[in-house]
């Protein structure tokens, strides 16, 4: 399959990979600044004397909702990157020795698994959280409400 490309195709098929990788890469430090800074945003506001809830809430959902379509286009690109990483790997054979050698000691989990998936559920929980945390303040300060007028 591989022996009828020529050097220059070979050479533009590795630089397409290094091109996805990069990709792979430049959009996962985009939504982690975006990200970090949402999350800035909701913590200034909840800790505020008088938070205002619908601000909050509607940035919490934009952070969800920008979470959810960052974990789509990381899973696609690490799907992308994982066939032409499988390419690469049967056209060169250094490349090919140096994975085998690495899978000697196998890890239970790849880098690109750990960015594609795991930052997004992390974040999203830490969304849902504040979700969680911002409604349970305000039924803790309505109970306290309610019983200190019971006094």
């Amino acid at each position: 399959m591989f022996e009828d490309l020529d050097n220059e195709q070979k050479n533009r098929l590795f630089e397409f990979r290094l091109h996805e990788d990069e990709m792979f890469n430049n959009r996962l430090n985009f939504f982690l600044v975006f990200e970090s800074i949402l999350l800035g945003v909701v913590g200034l506001l909840y800790y505020r004397a008088a938070p205002t809830k619908l601000v909050l809430i509607a940035i919490i959902c934009l952070g969800i909702s920008l979470t959810s379509i960052w974990g789509y286009v990381q899973a696609r690109q690490k799907y992308i990157h994982d066939i032409i990483a499988s390419l690469t790997r049967e056209m060169f054979p250094e490349i090919k020795m140096l994975r085998t050698q690495q899978n000697r000691r196998k890890w239970p989990l790849s880098n690109t698994s750990l960015l594609a998936y795991g930052f997004p559920m992390r974040l999203s929980r830490n969304m849902l959280y504040a979700v969680g945390e911002f409604k349970l303040a305000n039924h803790l300060a309505i109970f306290a409400a309610i019983s200190y007028t019971d006094l």
